[in-house]
């Protein structure tokens, strides 16, 4: 690798721009399926590199630094109700920082945010 830059967040196009080296011939993404889609079109002419595969849908508590998996996709349906902490990816100690689908009482998150 001859240089890299790290983006925060790539699901909104207009932090993605970055002039790259004209050395590079690569971007490696480990952004979610709606980033890595913006990365790609931002940068069209790099080979492209996608690691990361979306769980599903989540709820996020910017203050907490936790997100909870509230709707997995099938292949991870296992993981609904589970929390992570958001910079590090680690799964918490509990689940009930963030109080949707907890101690088995599974709400809707709809139903949670009336």
């Amino acid at each position: 690798m001859k240089e890299g830059f790290l983006v925060p967040t790539a699901m909104q196009s207009e932090t993605v721009f970055a002039k790259l080296h004209k050395d590079i011939n690569t971007v490696v993404s480990l952004a979610c399926s709606a980033g890595s889609s913006n990365i790609r079109r931002t940068y069209p002419e790099y080979k492209f590199v996608e690691t990361c595969v979306d769980a599903g849908l989540m709820v996020t508590d910017t203050d907490k630094n936790i997100l909870k998996i509230t709707m997995p996709f099938e292949q991870f349906k296992d993981e609904a109700g589970f929390e992570y902490e958001t910079k590090t990816g680690r799964k918490t100690a509990d689940n009930n920082n963030l109080p949707i689908m907890n101690s088995g009482n599974k709400i809707r998150v709809m139903e949670a945010v009336k």
